[in-house]
């Protein structure tokens, strides 16, 4: 690995919103609940292309929205958990209510994020760091050698399939 470190440009993490334009066609809304404290509480979830709308009814302004193409979304520990890991917050976990509301949320969540590959050529695996593969790949628009670190997206446990 040191000798590719000598090779590989550095760069600072890319910022993909900036990047890649967000999908017009995405558009999903419901309600979700979230345990607020004792009592579990409804919230009103949008899509609307890559942005993720958080809102306290389905008639408020938005709370709080995000680009979903800089998070990482999980599925929870329990049944129909939905876990956002939103940059700079803690994780936020929702419920769908009902296992096919989940799996559609999944689908369009999949169907939003970005796609590396639009930017980079990708060569072969050079390294790992725990579970995550390094790739060499190639800007596509420069032709520069870079580093390419790959995480897994959003998915969905076997048992909730």
């Amino acid at each position: 690995m040191d000798s590719l470190n000598s090779t590989i440009r550095r760069t600072q993490s890319l910022n993909y919103s900036a990047a890649i334009p967000p999908n017009p066609q995405a558009s999903l809304s419901g309600y979700f609940e979230r345990q607020a404290s004792f009592w579990p509480v409804r919230r009103w979830l949008v899509l609307k292309g890559s942005t993720l709308e958080y809102h306290h009814s389905r008639k408020a302004d938005p709370h709080w929205s995000v680009d979903l193409r800089e998070c990482e979304v999980a599925a929870g520990r329990r049944a129909r958990e939905l876990v956002i890991k939103r940059p700079n917050h803690k994780p936020l976990s929702l419920l769908a209510p009902s296992l096919s509301d989940l799996k559609l949320w999944f689908t369009e969540l999949k169907r939003v994020s970005d796609n590396i590959t639009q930017f980079y050529h990708i060569a072969a695996q050079v390294s790992h760091i725990d579970d995550w593969p390094i790739f060499l790949g190639y800007d596509k628009a420069t032709d520069d050698q870079v580093g390419i670190i790959t995480q897994p997206k959003a998915t969905l446990p076997d048992h909730m399939l």
